[in-house]
């Protein structure tokens, strides 16, 4: 086989793989359009602008919630980490470490709950209607995207 020929074999393998992973990032699934939660909410419930702002205090203070939480269970988690710096960590201590944090990831989810439930109650009765149909979707682009399984070498 020539060398231009094995060259131009190997560009267009080259080009296929890129087109193929192209098209995989861009065909596989997404967050439900609308992207952001609190747009879909405005969008999606046709909030008025007085519920608009009432929108914006609640999801403030959502916000203030879950960054006092995450950071909280930042700090466990870097000390969870840290055990694993002795030869016996204490597994008692470990332990301790998880049910707290877990215990912050518990009270993240009631929090939300509770965030999603005044948002219908400030929601007209027309309003309840399209939040009821729009919650499952606002659940969705909540949540993280999907990691594929890789196999990584440790």
């Amino acid at each position: 086989m020539k060398r231009e020929t094995l060259l131009t074999l190997t560009v267009g393998v080259l080009l296929l793989l890129n087109l193929g992973t192209i098209g995989y990032l861009f065909l596989r699934d997404q967050r439900p359009q609308g992207g952001r939660p609190d747009k879909l909410i405005v969008e999606g419930l046709k909030l008025t602008p007085p519920q608009v702002e009432q929108f914006e205090v609640l999801k403030d203070e959502h916000r203030t919630k879950m960054f006092q939480n995450d950071s909280y269970q930042r700090g466990y988690q870097q000390e969870l980490w840290a055990l694993l710096r002795s030869d016996t960590p204490d597994t008692t201590q470990a332990r301790t470490l998880i049910n707290q944090w877990l215990t912050l990831e518990g009270n993240k989810r009631v929090a939300t709950f509770d965030h999603f439930r005044k948002i219908r109650l400030m929601c007209t009765p027309e309003q309840r209607v399209l939040f009821d149909t729009l919650i499952l979707d606002i659940g969705k682009a909540m949540m993280p995207m999907p990691r594929s399984p890789q196999r990584r070498p440790l």
